[in-house]
């Protein structure tokens, strides 16, 4: 699950930074004009994403010592709280993106 995850995260980003891209080229005729981030959103999107990784690789490390039979009870409290910090940022971050699209369409 947390693979899926990840490289679905990873194809929005890159879908972001494509309308960047594309947005820079067509108001500026450079693509690198408006490519960096110029907001919250847009610097948090990578850091989530660098964030995500590493719930992915806990998460595989709780799975691996559990079914290795090892004890696993600190590595799954780790990746729940890793989890629950990554859902309360995934949630602002979303916020923030829904306040910055006022400013595009406005």
């Amino acid at each position: 699950m947390g693979s899926k995850l990840v490289w679905a995260t990873f194809f929005v980003i890159i879908v972001a930074f494509i309308g960047k891209a594309i947005a820079g080229w067509r108001s500026n005729g450079d693509i690198f004009s408006e490519i960096w981030p110029t907001n919250l959103h847009g610097f948090m999107g990578p850091l989530g994403f660098i964030l995500l990784l590493v719930l992915a690789k806990l998460g595989k490390q709780t799975k691996s010592a559990r079914i290795a039979g090892e004890k696993f009870t600190h590595l799954k409290l780790k990746h729940g709280r890793a989890a629950d910090f990554i859902i309360v940022i995934a949630v602002i971050h979303a916020f923030l993106g829904f306040l910055y699209l006022f400013s595009v369409l406005g």
